[in-house]
């Protein structure tokens, strides 16, 4: 009859990896050569450890590799002890190999779904025992069945999942074999999703869990990531601690290591956290009131307690002191809340300062996010001037810590600078930093307009007008808004070397800019002496020079001869502006057989510079057109068939869309369509020519 051993190796290995163990010299190596074999590509590194290191790394990798796949040894007897054999010396070199993947596969059994199969099991050892009991190590066999967990269904439902296979390893001591493949067999049967087989791991793992566990778990899981020193002296009773239940006593200890072993806490770096499925799961119950109102106030004493320099915080003690206000706030204990945060604001100030001097703005912006909550959390932080105008510090560097990590946008930093000043008005640099963000954002009518408010707030001192206007103006450079920063540093262009160094050093250096020529796109101007504006774009950036030149500004078109003077470097350059715009509706309207060859060649000039059709210079363009074409649905196809397609108003489709119809739209300067039809006309059938003539000579009135 056999053991039935193929067909539990066929069962098991179905999801699973599996590897033959060879007894006789080199077993280790044939054991790892085997094992790189079936894991393919990932299975090189092994191999690799296997001939610079020994078999012990190679498996080390191993673990890895393998991870939480089901992992199938078939021949696994040959790793049973034996007799010495007399009859070959080298038996002894390859014994201590031998042990080694022995000890190896033991430890898997412990933790991962392992099946060993073979023909013998050891001495004393049931061939039902459970899996991963301690110090045990089952053979499986086929007729082993009321011990066997259905792993390889499990690995298929949870689609490699690894929190699946943690939360099933995890109820290995909790749920019958019997009552573990039932679950997983219902879900099977349910078709669930991954969501779904979590969730119904974490009722069973609820429901079956002792309630030491539990209570752990809860803790964890109500604090999110903490120290865990912080919360050692609840499961112990030291430091002066009251347990919620008299259940939480050494024993959780223990039972806390047991949950890290088996994955479902997670500690790095001395925190622990909860694994974070466990929530969607289900797995893990609330605190109750009681312990809620009992423990947590003792993990928030405990956090504080190594924290004896309020001056000056590391890191993780910022963490400790940020996470016990927290659960003070949530307790609903102001006054303690308000107490740890009055006593530690200024060392979690020059913390999140020194970090965002050292350039580290990403974890400068977590400190200043963290320490914002905290001292909004309630009214003591803005109970007097002082307050405000840290909440102010603290608000402005948090957005501006987060914009240099580029993890807050302009309009968010926008917002926050606006508040901060609003608490700090006089503070020069936030209005700064408020008109900076303005000019980047490319919104120079509100940039100048902060200026103004600016400038009513703050008190006059020698480096006000560098904050608010030069340093401004620099940014409007890199943000090629050159007009702008010529507007923002007019105003102090007189400004004395002597008394204002700073402000004519920066004023200086942005003229040195414009006198080399800076490329602008286009330049408004005032049409005349009203307020009719005009604008001139260019087909390019074209370089515009701007100096001193005796007593008064000029400003020259880079390839044009002409240069214009007057008494401000702004009104220059509108004048140059306003010739320019002149000089081309001189031009453009006359025709070339009435014009000089002088002029015919500055025409030509300034064709090539300014784009007439998008400038408003005073020429005038049609405002429609008349476009023929072909209805189709709800549109005009043109005849022309570089033209769009146009859309018509359910009020002018015709009703039958037989024949060419004219349709009368809005157009850009350029005679492109820039809108829907105003109006349409049957144009025939599209086989008359001479209909179509007539009817638009009939219509030329109408054509503008």
């Amino acid at each position: 009859m056999g053991t039935g051993k193929s067909h539990a190796v066929r069962t098991a290995v179905r999801e699973g990896i599996r590897v033959d163990v060879a007894s006789g010299p080199l077993l280790g190596q044939r054991f790892a050569s085997d094992l790189a074999r079936q894991l393919g590509p990932d299975g090189r590194p092994l191999l690799e450890a296997f001939r610079s290191e020994g078999i012990e790394a190679s498996l080390h990798i191993a673990d890895r590799a393998v991870n939480g796949h089901p992992f199938v040894v078939d021949g696994a007897d040959a790793l049973l002890p034996g007799a010495p054999s007399l009859d070959d010396p080298a038996a002894s070199l390859w014994q201590d190999e031998k042990q080694v993947v022995l000890d190896w596969l033991r430890g898997r059994l412990e933790r991962s779904p392992t099946f060993l199969v073979g023909r013998r099991h050891p001495q004393g050892v049931e061939s039902t025992c459970a899996h991963a009991a301690p110090g045990d190590w089952p053979i499986r066999l086929e007729e082993a069945e009321s011990g066997y967990r259905n792993w390889p269904t499990l690995g298929r439902l949870a689609k490699g999942n690894p929190a699946v296979l943690t939360l099933a390893r995890a109820l290995i001591p909790l749920l019958p074999a019997s009552a573990f493949n039932d679950l997983v067999e219902q879900a099977e049967e349910d078709e669930a999703t991954v969501l779904g087989l979590l969730q119904g791991l974490g009722e069973a793992f609820q429901s079956s869990a002792p309630p030491s566990w539990q209570r752990v778990l809860s803790l964890v899981g109500a604090l999110g990531e903490v120290p865990r020193d912080a919360i050692e002296p609840l499961l112990d009773g030291r430091a002066g601690a009251t347990p919620a239940e008299p259940g939480l006593l050494v024993e959780e200890r223990s039972t806390l290591d047991r949950l890290c072993e088996l994955k479902l806490v997670e500690e790095r770096s001395g925190a622990l956290s909860l694994l974070p499925a466990l929530a969607d799961a289900g797995a893990v119950r609330a605190l109750t009131p009681k312990e809620r109102e009992e423990l947590l106030p003792a993990v928030a004493h405990a956090l504080l307690a190594p924290v004896n320099d309020v001056r000056s915080l590391a890191p993780e003690q910022a963490s400790r002191v940020l996470r016990a206000h927290a659960l003070f706030v949530e307790l609903g204990d102001m006054s303690r809340a308000e107490h740890t945060a009055a006593l530690h604001v200024h060392g979690l100030v020059e913390l999140a300062r020194r970090t965002s001097l050292d350039e580290r703005h990403a974890e400068a912006w977590r400190q200043y996010d963290g320490l914002l909550r905290m001292m909004q959390s309630g009214p003591w932080s803005t109970g007097d001037r002082f307050g405000r105008r840290l909440l102010s510090y603290v608000r402005h560097y948090r957005s501006r810590d987060g914009a240099l990590a580029g993890m807050l946008d302009g309009a968010t930093c926008l917002a926050e600078y606006r508040q901060a000043v609003a608490e700090w008005p006089e503070n020069a640099l936030w209005h700064q930093r408020l008109i900076e963000t303005l000019v980047r954002l490319g919104r120079p009518i509100e940039a100048m307009q902060a200026v103004e408010e600016a400038s009513a707030r703050v008190e006059p001192h020698p480096r006000r007008e560098e904050l608010l206007r030069v340093r401004p103006a620099a940014t409007a450079l890199h943000a090629e808004l050159p007009l702008l920063s010529l507007e923002l540093i007019e105003p102090v262009l007189d400004k004395s070397v002597d008394l204002f160094p700073e402000v004519a050093d920066g004023c200086r250096a942005l003229l040195r800019r414009w006198e080399s020529g800076l490329p602008v796109r286009e330049l408004p101007f005032r049409a005349g002496q009203g307020d009719t504006e005009g604008l001139l774009v260019f087909h390019a950036p074209a370089a515009i020079d701007v100096r001193k030149a005796g007593g008064t500004w000029a400003a020259r078109l880079r390839g044009l001869a002409k240069e214009v003077h007057a008494a401000q470097p702004r009104a220059a350059i509108e004048a140059l502006a306003r010739h320019i715009a002149h000089e081309t509706r001189r031009l453009v309207s006359t025709p070339s057989s009435n014009l000089g060859a002088k002029d015919v060649r500055l025409k030509g000039r300034l064709l090539s510079i300014v784009d007439v059709l998008n400038s408003d210079i005073g020429l005038e363009h049609a405002a429609e057109r008349w476009i023929v074409g072909r209805v189709a649905g709800r549109e005009l196809v043109p005849t022309m068939r570089h033209l769009p397609r146009i859309e018509l108003p359910e009020a002018l489709l015709p009703e039958s869309a037989e024949g060419l119809y004219l349709a009368r739209v809005p157009v850009h300067r350029d005679g492109a369509p820039s809108g829907p039809a105003t109006r349409l006309e049957p144009a025939g059938s599209g086989r008359d020519a001479g209909s179509l003539i007539a009817l638009l000579a009939r219509m030329s009135g109408d054509a503008a």
